[in-house]
């Protein structure tokens, strides 16, 4: 029990006694420890990297363009539910040491290898295209979400009419309705602009897609 001075009141019953455990206001300071190590950055994306490029266990190669990207199935089934699928039991890759990847590039591929391994979303600006389609079909959206974005927001005069073709060559869903629509209004905007700037890419729409260049043409007549 405890008194209204907050002295703790303890039954002694071996020696039949009522003992009084006196409150005190002073607090016994802890023993030095001495100044404390820092807590050591992590060191996860680089060992999961090491790991890719290096490891002892890889068990499954992709061939993309002729290159070899050698990875572990335990960690694609585990980052990616495409390739759970695809490695499991009574698919026709899963006990193949050698698996063929197509209409990708390998730039792409070892982007995607990267992030599962490492959730390294450090994509070179030449790649985001090819990835972006590669996370549609295999449904990584985190990183698909990612590499759209950076398309929509990166248009330049320069890209402009090559994201144009590239863009209504994918048969996708919203994001790339969006993006086709960006590209598209980026293009009529600018196209005096491309013009003096990127002259080659306005002659590779018109020679590709003949179609688009005319509603180009088109939506900037009617937006002057």
């Amino acid at each position: 029990a405890v008194d209204g001075d907050g002295n703790v009141i303890v039954a002694d019953t071996n020696n039949h006694r009522i003992r009084i455990v006196m409150a005190s206001s002073e607090v016994t300071p802890l023993t030095p420890l001495g100044e404390l190590p820092p807590v050591p950055p992590s060191t996860f994306t680089s060992d999961s990297m090491r790991h890719l490029d290096a490891g002892p266990f890889h068990d499954v190669c992709f061939v993309v363009e002729q290159t070899r990207l050698p990875a572990h199935r335990s960690v694609l089934s585990a980052r990616c539910a495409y390739f759970s699928t695809m490695l499991s039991a009574g698919f026709r890759e899963s006990d193949s040491p050698e698996i063929h990847i197509h209409g990708t590039s390998s730039a792409a591929f070892q982007a995607l290898l990267k992030y599962l391994y490492a959730d390294c979303m450090e994509v070179e600006e030449e790649v985001l295209f090819d990835l972006a389609k590669l996370c549609d079909l295999y449904q990584e959206e985190r990183l698909y979400n990612h590499c759209m974005r950076r398309l929509t927001k990166g248009i330049t005069h320069e890209n402009a009419v090559t994201q144009l073709i590239e863009a209504h060559a994918v048969e996708g869903g919203n994001l790339w309705q969006k993006l086709r629509r960006a590209t598209m209004a980026y293009v009529t905007r600018n196209i005096r602009g491309i013009w003096r700037t990127a002259k080659l890419t306005l002659a590779r729409l018109d020679t590709n897609r003949p179609d688009l260049y005319e509603q180009v043409l088109l939506d900037a007549a009617l937006r002057d």
